[in-house]
């Protein structure tokens, strides 16, 4: 069905696909489609005459502008499933490692992060491998929610 599909119906498609999978608030827009690893959000789009994976806050920027992204979209939220356009600035790669030293997010992954991405507190985190930290309170969550990991 996608192949026969020219890019100007695959764009016109785009905007409810993309925006069916975005659960809207009053603070960050999370992405609840397909995921990377990291928690980037991803979909399927047609640029060019073929079809590529796009990071969301990407197809979010062009949704929201009309264009393509130049640059990185970076986030002021510093939240990787975040897709509302508000939260997003273009820079360079280097501003983005600039960005990730200034907020604590480098040397050693989230070594220096003060709050987890929900927000609590990472003064009393869990170590969670080399250089890596769980939080507490997000780590306790899960455990009561999957007791028969631990069984």
């Amino acid at each position: 069905m996608y192949q026969k599909m020219t890019e100007e119906e695959a764009t016109e498609r785009l905007f409810s696909r993309f925006w069916n999978n975005a659960l809207i608030g009053d603070g960050c827009w999370e992405w609840i489609g397909s995921k990377t690893k990291k928690g980037y959000g991803r979909i399927s789009v047609m640029r060019e005459g073929a079809w590529k994976v796009e990071v969301a806050s990407r197809v979010a920027w062009f949704l929201s502008t009309g264009e393509w992204p130049i640059l990185h979209v970076l986030h002021t939220c510093d939240n990787p499933a975040c897709v509302r356009h508000s939260h997003h600035f273009q820079g360079t790669h280097q501003d983005n490692m600039k960005d990730c030293k200034e907020k604590g997010r480098t040397n050693g992954g989230h070594r220096n992060q003060t709050l987890c991405k929900r927000g609590h507190s990472m003064a009393d985190a869990y170590p969670n491998g080399p250089n890596k930290r769980r939080c507490r309170i997000c780590r306790d969550a899960w455990k009561k929610a999957h007791p028969e990991s631990f069984l």
